[in-house]
């Protein structure tokens, strides 16, 4: 995610897989990020969310990315994700 275009945006939404639609507001909206997944992990704990990149009216890339909270650094989250997640 590293593209000078500043045309590029990057948009990040938490994702519902039951209903299988993203859940608003955004929880993240900006240029695109080489911590990106970092962030997600540490600041919202993991979880499934829908990232979509915009070149400028263009929609690049709608993707849906699982993201795991790490082990060591928030056990209670990886708890909480290994059963939310059936793992």
């Amino acid at each position: 995610m590293d593209d000078p275009d500043p045309n590029v945006h990057v948009y990040v939404y938490g994702w519902d897989r039951e209903t299988r639609r993203r859940i608003l507001p955004a929880v993240y909206k900006g240029p695109p990020n080489p911590n990106l997944l970092d962030l997600l992990r540490t600041e919202h704990d993991g979880g499934e969310f829908n990232v979509m990149v915009r070149r400028g009216e263009v929609m690049e890339l709608s993707e849906i990315v699982l993201v795991v909270p790490y082990p060591r650094e928030q056990p209670e989250a990886f708890e909480a994700y290994k059963k939310k997640y059936g793992w």
